[in-house]
């Protein structure tokens, strides 16, 4: 079995194309526009594929940031982006998890 070795350069280079996959997931899916910065409960579950019972966790933890009008809660995308971009997993942390 051939073993590649991933430079920092390479890890960066995909960092930056998952993070455009995501901006480009929410333009095609016209979540996000000028106008449009707060998305509904439902939209951020199918978007990250989390159940409702996770994003809820999330809200009572203090994790996600929300805001309430009468019954519908609504995200942030800069909050969604900013908490992804908080538990990004870098190689480093990888090895520390797996040993």
């Amino acid at each position: 079995m051939a073993m590649e070795i991933l430079t920092v350069e390479d890890l960066q280079q995909a960092k930056s194309e998952i993070i455009q996959e995501i901006r480009s997931f929410f333009v095609e899916q016209k979540i996000v526009d000028a106008k449009k910065r707060w998305i509904k409960t439902n939209d951020v579950v199918r978007i990250l594929k989390i159940s409702p019972g996770t994003i809820q966790t999330l809200r009572l933890n203090g994790i996600l940031p929300f805001s309430k009008i009468g019954s519908v809660i609504f995200y942030d995308i800069d909050d969604i982006e900013q908490l992804l971009e908080k538990n990004k997993v870098t190689l480093d942390k990888y090895k520390k998890v797996k040993k």
